[in-house]
């Protein structure tokens, strides 16, 4: 979360455009396991799901399933930022799972939490976050399935996230690292409580309260 993955040897090769050969399984697990260091304690496990055209993951199991073609596809297209946030978006799932909140929550408002988390990890990682909204600005204006949000809500959660650090009781504890990683913010986000209420703070109860419009 300082930085240091982008001088990763395994980052640097997206750079001239990404492969299925450059998103390989322990990479991706890697990445995977770095994002959620911020959040907990959590050993994930990743695997390639040919044909799936997608990324996913099974909260209960901690296990990301996703295909090589799919990240290859919508990093090229939109940058290879929005890789990251798609991994950063399936560990939302499991953040949500972890704290209990799927039983308060409906798969709607688990999916802007997922969303929320996404950005908080853009900006922790110091990601761009022009990457993961152009992947959102490119859906449709509204819910398809009734789960996933329409594109102005995704962005709305997403940006929302980004932007969380500047405020709130956890601001004082940032500010005290110029650089800083998963592992030096005295645990700031592994205070399950306090990020339980963030995520009803910033977005479950602004969707209750139509502060933020479902769409």
């Amino acid at each position: 979360a300082n930085g240091a993955f982008k001088r990763n040897e395994n980052y640097l090769k997206w750079q001239d455009g990404i492969t299925p050969d450059e998103v390989d399984e322990a990479w991706i697990e890697e990445l995977t396991n770095e994002i959620s260091a911020i959040y907990g304690n959590d050993k994930l496990e990743a695997e390639i799901l040919t044909g799936y055209d997608n990324a996913g993951i099974a909260p209960y199991l901690g296990k990301l399933v996703y295909d090589p073609e799919y990240l290859v596809s919508a990093g090229n297209e939109h940058g290879m930022d929005n890789i990251l946030g798609t991994l950063s978006h399936e560990v939302g799932h499991r953040v949500v799972h972890n704290l209990g909140l799927q039983t308060e929550i409906d798969d709607y408002e688990n999916e802007a939490c997922a969303d929320y988390i996404a950005g908080l990890t853009a900006r922790l990682c110091k990601l761009d976050p022009t990457d993961k909204l152009s992947w959102y600005s490119s859906g449709s204006d509204f819910s398809i399935d009734g789960i996933h949000p329409g594109k102005s809500v995704r962005c709305e959660a997403f940006l929302r996230g980004f932007s969380r650090i500047d405020r709130g009781e956890e601001a004082a504890i940032l500010r005290t690292f110029e650089n800083f990683s998963p592992y030096d913010l005295d645990k700031t986000y592994q205070d399950s409580e306090m990020l339980k209420n963030i995520l009803y703070q910033d977005i479950i109860n602004p969707l209750r309260s139509s502060e933020i419009q479902r769409v």
